[in-house]
């Protein structure tokens, strides 16, 4: 699936609030193949994923500056067309099926280098408990404190999201990995959604 058949808008705002992220989108073959995994593993699901994706950050932002989103893209460009490979399945929390990234020094340092939106952060969003039905552990609750997303910082988990159900998911007995290697297609500013979901890329 090409970028242009994406949802996806120019923005002229100077400033956005909301749920806001950047991520990674993979080249069209994974696309097709997290589809296809989606499909097979949780075809009655209540998400299967769109838009496949790899989140380097995601939270809800007030007053996040497009200029400083605009210069964090061009430094992520570097990125693009670096191969990273995908690996274990799992499933996080009991709702959602894992595609996971082996994690390397460059992704971290991607990761890392978007750490400094957090200061966007809405602070009454960092001062809610995260939902108790999710599970996470110490580690994660303290990322939910620090960052906004329990899975940033130290707790950092590469990981295309296949699947989601708030009733439960699981993975066929004795499946754990696929081995994959995708390649970068682009770093993009997204809106996002319910269940990390990618509701439009924004160009601005």
């Amino acid at each position: 699936m090409s970028e242009s058949s994406r949802p996806e808008h120019r923005e002229q705002k100077e400033r956005f609030s909301g749920l806001y992220g950047v991520v990674i989108i993979p080249d069209a073959t994974t696309v097709e193949r997290v589809r296809s995994l989606a499909r097979q593993f949780a075809p009655n699901a209540e998400f299967q994923t769109e838009i496949p994706h790899v989140t380097l950050f995601q939270a809800q932002v007030t007053d996040l500056p497009a200029e400083e989103v605009k210069k964090l893209l061009k430094e992520l460009n570097g990125l693009r067309d670096k191969p990273f490979d995908l690996g274990k399945l799992e499933i996080f929390a009991g709702q959602y099926i894992f595609w996971n990234l082996k994690n390397t020094p460059e992704l971290q340092q991607a990761h890392e280098a978007t750490l400094r939106l957090v200061k966007y952060v809405d602070a009454e969003k960092l001062k809610l408990a995260p939902h108790a039905s999710l599970n996470l552990t110490e580690k994660q609750v303290e990322s939910v404190k620090k960052y906004g997303h329990p899975l940033s910082g130290d707790a950092y988990l590469p990981h295309i999201t296949i699947a989601a159900d708030s009733k439960g998911l699981s993975l066929p007995v004795g499946v754990t990995e696929l081995t994959h290697q995708m390649t970068v297609e682009s770093s993009r500013f997204s809106e996002m959604g319910k269940n990390g979901r990618v509701q439009n890329l924004i160009e601005i």
